[in-house]
């Protein structure tokens, strides 16, 4: 879960744990991940498909000229879009969690 990912849904990080203790209560594995939001460096741009070797360095440009990031480059405000799937972020975690339950 994006730790500032509220916007959109507001309860969906609270509905998240909620899930996850219900599922450990019944003996399900689970994990739930929380990641902090990191600097817009322009090369969390280059993981992006069909972003040019330019335009990293670009878009940290426009953000930092229309005040969207602060001194350490990262976002003033709540990001409006979070995307909702494994990032490079988590995917350790999430691989030693399945790794640890393989027969």
């Amino acid at each position: 879960m994006a730790q500032r990912d509220t916007r959109e849904q507001p309860t969906r990080n609270a509905d998240a744990i909620t899930n996850s203790n219900a599922l450990a209560l019944r003996g399900i594995p689970t994990l739930y991940i929380v990641v902090a939001p990191r600097a817009a460096y322009p090369t969390r741009f280059t993981q992006i498909v069909g972003v040019s070797e330019t335009d990293p360095r670009a878009i940290c440009t426009a953000l930092r000229s229309t005040a969207a990031l602060d001194g350490n480059d990262y976002l003033v405000k709540a990001p409006n879009y979070t995307a909702h799937q494994f990032s490079t972020a988590t995917e350790r975690r999430v691989l030693d969690f399945f790794s640890a339950r393989l027969p």
